[in-house]
């Protein structure tokens, strides 16, 4: 419960735009700062794109302002994803990969190919992408990161409008239905331990 300026106990706490349930805020140490791995971050974001297509894709078809929200947190999770490769295998420190020549750490497509850089002959996805029963996923996160279609896409994600729904006609696609590309990039976040551990143990 929340303990107001008045020293009460209440189990709500009443604003103006309505009465909501009180939350307690709790104060972590500095030494705690980062709870969540860099993998828990890429997949909670993948799981909330998730949530947003229940029930069967009825709350975002009837709701189209939030389709750009859905395609950020893809994109998001993509981003994160790449970047727990490049730091738990050490191929990339994370000053580098905030880099403006990696776009300012929003670049998908950048760092993609400044990990690959380091991996030569080999490249990133060869690692970090399943590799049975998933040849339709690993089209749909190699469409993300290298096509040239979805290049409007990622130039808005990197110029933040997206987030804010400023984009022209063209500039946002969904890649093969929007429950398939959930599952592609689920898929990626879920492989990425593997990776690490493969190139690691390599």
């Amino acid at each position: 419960m929340l303990k107001t300026t008045y020293g009460e106990r209440r189990e709500t706490y009443v604003i103006k735009c309505g009465t909501f349930p009180a939350i307690n805020i709790v104060s972590y140490p500095e030494v705690a700062r980062d709870m969540y791995s860099l993998v828990e971050a890429a997949s909670a974001h993948a799981k909330a794109a998730q949530k947003l297509l229940e029930p069967d894709g009825l709350f975002l078809n009837s709701e189209k302002a939030i389709i750009p929200v859905f395609v950020n947190l893809l994109l998001q999770s993509v981003e994160i994803s790449l970047k727990a490769f490049a730091i738990e295998t050490q191929l990339l420190t994370p000053s580098e990969l905030r880099s403006k020549k990696l776009k300012n750490g929003h670049g998908i497509k950048e760092i993609a190919k400044a990990v690959n850089e380091k991996l030569s002959p080999n490249e990133v996805l060869s690692l970090l992408l399943p590799m049975r029963g998933f040849a339709q996923s690993n089209d749909i996160v190699r469409e993300m990161i290298f096509g040239e279609k979805f290049e409007p896409t990622r130039l808005s994600y990197i110029s933040r409008k997206i987030t804010y729904s400023e984009f022209v006609q063209g500039e946002l696609q969904i890649i093969k239905g929007a429950n398939n590309w959930v599952c592609a990039v689920l898929s990626l976040c879920q492989n990425i331990d593997r990776a690490v551990l493969a190139y690691n143990n390599g």
